[in-house]
């Protein structure tokens, strides 16, 4: 069991900030030039946590933009005080982990769900001898709550941040703060997903919703995104990308299948962020087959991800001729080693070589890759600088997250 941190950018604290600060940190979140010690002090607190669930955690990892970036060993927790609401919040007791630990090697670049507002999360994780897959928000942990609009309006007040609690239909027990929380519309019309959050409370029960008299069991729940009304993730689509799952429960509070909680997340993020309607075709990675083209968008984010880290004041040189590798960055006496990936499909999946995976897995802290995804053309026929998305994380591919989809073939000499 894991409890995942997810980090943002890296701010610096003012001279106050620290002063009030309990662990006495310089700056939080994360910097992709900071050593696994810096990343380790500077976020190894302060959270809301269940303490009791601590106790079944081994590692604490740090995640930005949904991959894993640093870990550590968890040994032991302390409250420290805090200056806001609560008097007191929780920073972990550990040590960062290295390159050749087992755990640091399995966990490293790992694919960690990233939607929602509560930074922390406990995952499941496969042991580090396991045969790979996809980590999962840990069992219990995601719950499908449903609403039907013939009996109730989800959409009552009109305004963010949504119902601060809903009914759990039969279910009495196995929801605790923190775990994730999925709304899904039934009943005729629009059906699938259109809200996400975390449960803030564990189940109580209250008046019933409906006929006073009665009772009913309800979660607290903080929403994070609550779609614009009609507007769904759809059963179709969910049921196409994502055919374990049974998304048409009788009641609310199913719990979604722990080892499809990733792919699950993975398709509500494409939905939210960039409007993925369908799944991509086949999972693709949008290969363009025209040359020219390919080479325009190949182009455009070689240079999208130079210009990033030149507005980031880091030297940077064109190495793709040359390198397994498309770019150096340096600065002082830092280096960083860039490949670059442009793609007109989603970007859930990209093409990278051998030499390009055998170098990153050689250099695991100082790779990232940038991808730019959903590149749209102009009426010019040339990349349009405005469109799609671009993302920047490390790049340390483990094998489970590859497919091979070439081979080399050397045929004998024929006989004669």
């Amino acid at each position: 069991m894991v409890v995942n941190i997810r980090l943002s950018d890296r701010r610096d604290l003012t001279a106050l900030e620290t002063e009030q600060d309990s662990l006495k940190r310089p700056w939080v979140g994360y910097d992709p030039t900071a050593t696994s010690q810096e990343i380790w002090d500077n976020n190894r607190g302060r959270y809301v946590v269940s303490e009791k669930r601590l106790h079944d955690q081994h590692y604490v990892t740090f995640s930005r933009r949904g991959v894993v970036v640093s870990v550590a060993e968890l040994h032991n927790h302390e409250r420290v005080s805090d200056p806001g609401p609560r008097s007191e919040k929780i920073a972990f007791i550990g040590r960062p982990l290295a390159p050749g630990d087992t755990a640091y090697d399995h966990l490293i670049g790992m694919s960690v769900p990233s939607a929602g507002q509560n930074p922390v999360q406990y995952i499941a994780i496969e042991p580090p001898d396991g045969t790979g897959g996809a980590p999962v928000l840990a069992e219990g942990n995601t719950v499908l709550l449903t609403w039907n609009p013939a009996h109730s309006d989800f959409y009552a007040d009109g305004t963010e941040p949504g119902p601060e609690n809903w009914s759990t239909g039969g279910r009495r027990s196995g929801i605790s703060p923190g775990d994730r929380v999925f709304m899904l519309q039934q009943g005729v019309g629009a059906r699938g997903l259109v809200a996400s959050g975390y449960a803030t409370s564990e189940i109580y029960s209250g008046a019933h919703w409906e006929t006073r008299s009665k009772t009913a069991n309800y979660v607290n729940v903080q929403w994070d995104t609550i779609l614009d009304n009609p507007d769904v993730l759809a059963i179709e689509t969910l049921s196409v990308a994502i055919p374990g799952q049974h998304w048409t429960p009788q009641s609310s509070g199913t719990f979604i299948k722990p080892e499809l909680v990733g792919h699950l997340e993975d398709l509500w993020r494409d939905f939210t962020t960039g409007g993925v309607g369908e799944p991509p075709p086949r999972g693709g990675a949008g290969r363009q087959n025209d040359p020219v083209r390919r080479k325009k968008v190949e182009d455009a984010a070689q240079q999208r991800l130079m210009t990033y880290y030149d507005a980031l004041d880091w030297v940077v040189e064109d190495t793709h001729l040359t390198c397994p590798y498309d770019a150096v960055a340096t600065k002082g006496r830092k280096m960083l080693y860039l490949e670059a990936k442009g793609t007109e499909g989603s970007g859930s999946v990209v093409r990278v070589t051998r030499n390009e995976v055998d170098h990153a897995r050689e250099n695991p802290t100082t790779s990232f890759i940038g991808i730019w995804s959903d590149i749209r053309f102009g009426d010019d026929d040339e990349v349009d600088q405005q469109s799609g998305t671009f993302t920047v994380r490390p790049f340390a591919p483990k094998k489970s997250e590859l497919k091979v989809v070439d081979y080399e073939w050397r045929p004998s000499k024929p006989q004669k």
